[in-house]
């Protein structure tokens, strides 16, 4: 753990790197979409408003009290915990769109994604279970069968919507905080064992899904196919080289479907070259590395798990999405948080990371230092 003058600090490299991945998103935003867009900055301004939004809601989150985490051992988080199971329900009456039955329509509100909501909800109420069953989370009843029902029913749905890119991440993300919260390594398996069999049924049924991984076995051979997507943004990259094409001086963004959310991460690393691709990674690094030592700063399990979650809901699909643009995952359909066009994604991100300073509020690092000041 770091010393109460660092560990104090911590902020400081949080804040840069979601700043500055925001800065970057905007940015090839402007470009990827100007020219889709008959020359309008619409989606532009729209991700700017969701940034305002998104800044505002998470400093709303970074201040609330825990002690409405704890009312009456957590009721207010399993409230939000069915609203969002009956959020994810609710997206099956819906048409589908490609193929997916992500979002629902609220009149006056828009369409949006129950999935990201869900994210940050599960954390909380995974982290609020393992506080209050802290002493049993390595008996088979407690800390399988109860932490794997309170998963297994949001990630089933998310799965079956058929939204499986973010039901994968979701699962790693959840797993991991599990491990850190005390189950034991081998229920953990388990579920690995039963996830990825799971996922292998579900994409042998679908053959879009199949195809995705067939072309990810052999790009070249899918080229004008399943792997076409890929196969572009490895171009993107060969063409970007170090320093990139310049700002919208890039030609790939123009055959690369979804280049404004998906596949931005490519549409960057030919405008601004491998020197911006690799200090996107670094910022995603420093958040995984921030995320850590604020979960080792936190006096009780709930903290602790809860900064692990936040943190894993955060850089899991971040670096699904770089493997997936440069070809070295399947392609999976997630989008890269904190850069990619889409409102939904944007505005829960960022009350994660809101979530996750409030964790940072009530680490020993501020415990003792108010000691001292008092002493």
């Amino acid at each position: 753990m770091l010393s109460d003058k660092y560990g104090r600090l911590l902020w400081v490299p949080l804040l840069l790197a979601v700043a500055f991945l925001l800065a970057v998103g905007l940015i090839a935003l402007a470009s990827t979409t100007y020219w889709s867009e008959a020359g309008s900055y619409k989606d532009l301004i729209k991700q700017s408003c969701g940034i305002v939004i998104g800044v505002f809601i998470a400093w709303v989150f970074s201040r609330l009290p825990q002690s409405l985490f704890f009312f009456k051992r957590g009721v207010l988080l399993w409230f939000a915990y069915v609203g969002v199971v009956a959020l994810l329900v609710w997206c099956f009456t819906f048409d589908p769109i490609n193929g997916e039955r992500r979002w629902v329509q609220i009149p006056g509100l828009g369409s949006f994604q129950p999935s990201e909501i869900a994210k940050s909800v599960l954390m909380l109420v995974l982290a609020n279970y393992a506080y209050l069953y802290q002493d049993k989370l390595k008996e088979f009843k407690a800390g399988y069968i109860g932490t794997h029902i309170i998963m297994g029913i949001i990630v089933l749905l998310i799965f079956f919507e058929t939204d499986m890119g973010t039901a994968m991440s979701l699962g790693i993300a959840s797993l991991i905080m599990l491990s850190v919260a005390g189950v034991k390594l081998w229920h953990i398996m388990i579920s690995v064992v039963f996830g990825v069999t799971g996922l292998a049924v579900g994409i042998k049924a679908d053959p879009g899904r199949f195809n995705r991984i067939m072309a990810f076995l052999d790009l070249e051979a899918h080229k004008q196919g399943a792997g076409y997507q890929q196969y572009k943004a490895l171009e993107a990259f060969q063409s970007g080289r170090i320093f990139g094409t310049g700002l919208g001086q890039g030609t790939e963004k123009h055959q690369v479907p979804f280049a404004h959310t998906d596949f931005i991460y490519s549409a960057i690393a030919e405008e601004m070259g491998m020197v911006m691709s690799l200090s996107i990674l670094l910022a995603y690094a420093v958040i995984a590395v921030v995320g850590v030592f604020i979960a080792l700063g936190a006096k009780d399990v709930f903290n602790q798990s809860l900064a692990v979650g936040l943190t894993a809901v955060i850089v899991v699909p971040a670096f699904i999405n770089i493997g997936v643009v440069t070809a070295t995952l399947p392609n999976t359909g997630l989008p890269l948080p904190l850069i990619s066009y889409g409102g939904t994604n944007l505005v829960l991100t960022l009350t994660a990371i809101g979530l996750l300073m409030n964790v940072f509020r009530h680490t020993s690092y501020f415990s003792r230092r108010s000691v001292r000041k008092r002493a």
